[in-house]
C-alpha cells in the first residue's frame, strides 16, 4: 500500500526537459554528529552528478539546525563541504524546515534564477515542488 501511494505522490522531472539549469540544490533532511544521513548524502552527491551536466549552474546548500545536537547546522555544512570538495556553492544558512529553506537560498542568492533543480526523495517532491514555487514564483522548478 505504501509504494502504491509513493508511485501516485511523487514528481519527476525528466531529464530530457532540462535544457538549462541556473540553480541546483540538494534539499536536506538532517545529520548525524558524525555523518550525513543516507538520504541527504545521496542528495548531495547527485547534486554534484547533476552540477557535471550543468558546470554554470549554482550550486546552494542550507543546513538544517533540527539534528538535535550542539552545533548541528554547522556539522552538517561541514560533512556536506568534505562530499562537494572543490565544487564552487552557496551556503545558504541554517534553517527548520523546508519553508525555511528556500527563503534562505532565496535570500543567499541576491538574485532570482530562473530554472532550479531540486535533488531530494520522491516523497519530498512534489510539496518541495509547491514550497519552492512560492517562494521562487517566477523560476521554472524542477
Amino acid at each position: 500500500m505504501l509504494s502504491w501511494i509513493l508511485k501516485a505522490y511523487r514528481y519527476e522531472s525528466p531529464l530530457s526537459s532540462l535544457r538549462h539549469i541556473d540553480l541546483i540544490v540538494p534539499l536536506s533532511y538532517a545529520s548525524l554528529p558524525h555523518r550525513l544521513t543516507r538520504g541527504t548524502e545521496r542528495s548531495v552527491s547527485l547534486a554534484i552528478q547533476y552540477h557535471l551536466h550543468f558546470p554554470t549552474a549554482t550550486l546552494a546548500v542550507s543546513d538544517p539546525s533540527h539534528s538535535g545536537f550542539p552545533n548541528c547546522a554547522d556539522r552538517e555544512y561541514e560533512l556536506k563541504r568534505q562530499l562537494i570538495g572543490t565544487v564552487a556553492h552557496v551556503r545558504a544558512g541554517s534553517c527548520t524546515n523546508s519553508i525555511e529553506e528556500a527563503e534562505a537560498v532565496r535570500d543567499a542568492l541576491g538574485e532570482t534564477p530562473k530554472n532550479i533543480l531540486l535533488i531530494c526523495g520522491e516523497a519530498h517532491a512534489r510539496s518541495a515542488r509547491r514550497i519552492w514555487s512560492q517562494v521562487f514564483p517566477k523560476a521554472i522548478i524542477y
